[in-house]
């Protein structure tokens, strides 16, 4: 696992609430997952905080403090994890040297923090806060503020033409569309079919029956969006390589569209930090993605607001539950609305009614609270 220097401190910052002067020992401390390999790397940084050599005991990080081991940060662009091996790589102390771009993000990041800046931190750390709504990929796709994406389950050609025109003339943004009984690859030529038939409209898939990291081999451009129902996300863990894996497969590809990663995500794993969960995903995709505890069931309002809360401006999308009577509890608090049995006749036909009362809602909503 490769921890670069600006990540490792950006998620220290993190868990001491943006305070240089927090004990590395504390931090270590309230990092329930990868501890263990924390405090071994906050080790080694205190022990060349001042180019000393003698080693010293996880016990004296105590005293030691994150604006301490700063400078012996900045000689490194990161820490190679191999099992219990450490290896740091990339020194940057010699004066004949230009500092490598990761060193300069780093000076950036401790400088906002030292000038009490969060809202400038690197993009490692604060992206969503960063950025603003505007800026983010996700309002460079859509124009309207709340989003509605209906999800056409689908089985056949004509039927998912069918629904999405049906979306498509109730206003909806795009559709997503998904594959429960029909191989990806049968889903990718129906995408083609419904992308030359609305080719001026956002169209995405959620291929069931692919890893994550695959999907993005699978594609190509004509692909406005990719939805998976779990993104990997370990919250409890210093690193995230499952999720690191997506992302390099991403910019492998060099995709360019959406990436709806599911977090705290119906049949998936319990989620206990849903703050910390949605604190670390947004660093791997485009719009964070939630859903109830099941197909059709709605989220609990409390849910989403806690994680629209720790998100901020970054786009929260909700996959399930969502009806034309309970809309309104929602868009307070998240940003897009994935809907397939709230505005359904059955499970792979959507109601034109239904589909055109839910947009409705949203948009009038929009208009109110501009």
């Amino acid at each position: 696992m490769i921890y670069p220097s600006e990540m490792l401190l950006g998620r220290c910052l993190e868990i001491a609430n943006f305070d240089l002067g927090c004990p590395l020992q504390t931090i270590v401390s309230r990092h329930p997952g990868d501890g263990e390999t924390l405090a071994v790397l906050l080790t080694q940084l205190a022990e060349r905080k001042c180019d000393c050599l003698h080693p010293i005991s996880p016990e004296k990080l105590q005293p030691t403090t994150l604006r301490e081991i700063a400078p012996a940060m900045l000689k490194f662009q990161g820490a190679h994890v191999n099992d219990s091996e450490i290896e740091w790589y990339g020194p940057d102390a010699a004066a004949s040297r230009s500092p490598s771009p990761e060193n300069l993000k780093l000076r950036e990041l401790l400088g906002n923090v030292e000038a009490n800046n969060p809202e400038r931190l690197c993009p490692l750390v604060r992206q969503s806060q960063r950025n603003s709504l505007a800026d983010t990929a996700f309002r460079r796709c859509f124009r309207n503020r709340h989003v509605v994406l209906p999800v056409i389950h689908v089985v056949a050609e004509a039927q998912a033409l069918r629904n999405a025109a049906i979306a498509r003339d109730a206003g909806a943004d795009g559709v997503f569309l998904i594959n429960h009984s029909i191989p990806w690859e049968e889903l990718l030529k129906i995408h083609y079919a419904v992308v030359s038939s609305f080719s001026d409209w956002w169209v995405g898939v959620n291929l069931l029956d692919v890893q994550p990291a695959a999907v993005f081999w699978q594609i190509d451009s004509k692909v406005a969006g990719v939805w998976v129902d779990n993104a990997m996300i370990q919250e409890k863990r210093l690193g995230q390589p499952e999720a690191q894996m997506v992302l390099e497969s991403q910019r492998s590809m060099r995709y360019e569209g959406l990436y709806f990663g599911g977090v705290a995500f119906k049949y998936q794993r319990p989620v206990a930090d849903l703050r910390r969960a949605v604190a670390t995903a947004r660093d791997f995709m485009s719009v964070v993605t939630t859903s109830g505890p099941g197909t059709g069931l709605a989220a609990h309002v409390d849910k989403i607001r806690i994680m629209k809360e720790a998100l901020g401006d970054f786009p929260l999308a909700i996959a399930s539950g969502i009806t034309p009577e309970n809309i309104a509890e929602y868009l307070p608090y998240s940003d897009c609305y994935l809907v397939a049995t709230g505005i359904s006749d059955s499970f792979d036909e959507l109601n034109p009614k239904l589909t055109r009362r839910l947009i409705a809602k949203v948009r009038a909503y929009d208009e109110a609270k501009p």
